[in-house]
């Protein structure tokens, strides 16, 4: 019984041998199998140009797509990252930017010839894991992006332009009555440097938005600096406002002085400040008592003073200077022609003197008070001719420069139709006139209506128009006669009529414009 124990035991365990060597021989067919498939489906990915399994570009899955799809794919990704906006803030100065307006250029078409490359080299196992396990063992591939370095500067200084506020140095100013410190304060400018790169960075990592960075830029003139000098700028401003400023009249031997403050002027103290705080940078214990206008190494102090204030002293020198000019007259009342000369009069010249008195507040220099000769309206030789007709004597006197030079025998006008008397002036000349019937109704209704020239006319060969001195014709003229009978009577029709060989001479000696005197008596 023993035996047959053994025997049993010994056959089962040959049994099961036998089935272990089965199922190597199964697994290793298996795995050949695997093999065999592995290394001829890798075969046909290399010959279609197919990308493994699980491969990605810009998290687009394209695992077994032909290597056209993946090109495809990474140009689109490619053109999508180039056209992404992304947002630069800096305070309140907000500007937006693509790569491509930056010059950008991507990676894509070296991204998608990679992945088609990679799967030609992929190693065995690479291979069978792409086609054995889930997900395959392709790779993720992002698109990549790179800008100009120089036009992320250009883009960078032209937001920082928006931005940047320089500093303020402190000084000092004039506040209604006195000087008073202007406190500095703090600029602000993008950090260009750290601006680019933080540019840059947002781009190559896909960020939406970048704050660029800035810095604070201090003064070169602080609040106390200012404050340590004040008291000397503030004596050295007081003097000045209290310096008289003198305007000499050189024919008179006048002068008139003023001050700044009564004027009300306004001083910048700002040059003040910077040469005191030159002369405390240059001498530990500067003298500061040198610390007015015009000293050595101490510029002007500008000064705003009213023009309305400066005019109203200009008015009150003018009116003590100013002498009126005098027109020549003409003056007839004794009966006969007398002109009395004129007089050429000044006035100051108020624009000039109001600069020159600006300019003597600012310098603390006399000057001299600008005057202008004022030329009359009427002078002697405006009447250079005069032609006085005394009626009672019935003759006709040519002045020449205020003496009489010729006199003719005249006609004056009838009763019913006198000669005016006053003052005209020669109007038109006329040279063998035409004679127009001034009365055909009246006392010319026997006449023609228009006598030409010749000798039957009643104006003879001359005539010479009297107008108003404002240049109205009055009908009454000069003119030349036949009936020389009549001359040295009162025979006219209001005219003052002369033989024709004396209204010749007449007509040549005077011109249009000639004052006319008519008097009796």
């Amino acid at each position: 019984m023993a035996r047959a124990t053994r025997g049993v035991q010994g056959t089962g365990g040959s049994w099961a041998w036998v089935v272990g060597t089965a199922a190597a021989t199964v697994l290793l067919g298996s795995l050949a199998l695997a093999v065999a498939i592995t290394l001829s489906w890798r075969e046909a990915l290399a010959q279609e140009e197919r990308v493994l399994p699980g491969t990605t570009i810009a998290a687009t899955d394209v695992g077994g797509q032909p290597g056209a799809v993946a090109r495809d794919v990474a140009a689109a990704a490619g053109e999508a990252a180039l056209d992404r906006t992304v947002t630069v803030r800096v305070g309140g100065v907000e500007r937006a930017l693509t790569p491509r307006g930056l010059g950008g250029t991507s990676n894509a078409d070296e991204l998608a010839a990679e992945i088609v490359q990679a799967t030609a080299d992929a190693s065995f196992v690479q291979v069978a894991r792409s086609r054995w396990l889930p997900g395959g063992a392709g790779h993720e591939a992002g698109v990549r992006v790179r800008v100009d370095e120089d036009a992320v500067g250009a883009f960078v200084a032209e937001t920082a332009a928006a931005f940047d506020r320089p500093p303020r140095d402190a000084t000092a100013v004039w506040e209604s009555d006195r000087v008073a410190v202007q406190p500095h304060a703090l600029g602000q400018q993008v950090a260009r440097a750290a601006a680019s790169a933080a540019v840059q960075e947002a781009i190559a990592g896909g960020a939406d938005h970048v704050r660029l960075p800035v810095e604070d830029v201090e003064p070169a003139v602080r609040t106390e600096m200012v404050g340590r000098v004040l008291p000397a700028v503030a004596a050295a401003v007081d003097r000045l406002l209290d310096r008289p400023a003198t305007i000499v009249h050189a024919d008179t031997d006048t002068d008139w002085q003023v001050t700044p403050r009564a004027l009300g002027a306004e001083p910048d103290p700002a040059p003040l400040v910077e040469a005191a705080l030159h002369m405390v940078a240059d001498a530990p214990r500067p003298e500061l008592r040198r610390l007015a206008p015009g000293a050595d190494g101490v510029g002007e102090i500008p000064l705003v003073v009213p023009y309305r204030e400066l005019a109203a002293v200009v008015a009150d020198v003018a009116e003590a200077v100013d002498v009126a000019p005098r027109d020549a007259v003409l003056d007839h009342s004794s009966g006969w022609v007398e002109i009395h000369p004129e007089r050429a009069g000044q006035a100051v010249d108020r624009p000039a003197a109001t600069e020159a008195l600006r300019e003597a507040l600012r310098t603390g220099e006399a000057v001299e008070l600008p005057i202008v000769p004022v030329a009359p309206r009427v002078t002697a030789r405006d009447y250079g001719h005069v032609l006085l007709v005394r009626q009672d004597q019935r003759r006709l006197y040519l002045y020449r420069d205020g003496e009489i030079s010729r006199e003719w025998p005249v006609a004056i006008g009838q009763g019913g139709s006198p000669t005016p008397t006053g003052v005209y002036e020669i109007g038109a000349k006329r040279h063998l006139p035409t004679w127009h019937n001034p009365a055909p109704e009246g006392w010319g209704a026997d006449m023609p209506a228009v006598e030409p020239p010749g000798p039957t006319n009643p104006l003879g060969v001359r005539a010479l128009n009297w107008n108003t001195l404002d240049g109205w014709d009055t009908l009454i003229r000069f003119h030349g006669t036949s009936a020389v009978g009549s001359i040295g009577q009162a025979a006219s029709r209001g005219c003052v009529r002369l033989t024709n060989p004396d209204v010749t001479e007449l007509y040549d000696l005077v011109p249009s414009g000639t004052t006319v005197v008519s008097t009796w008596g």
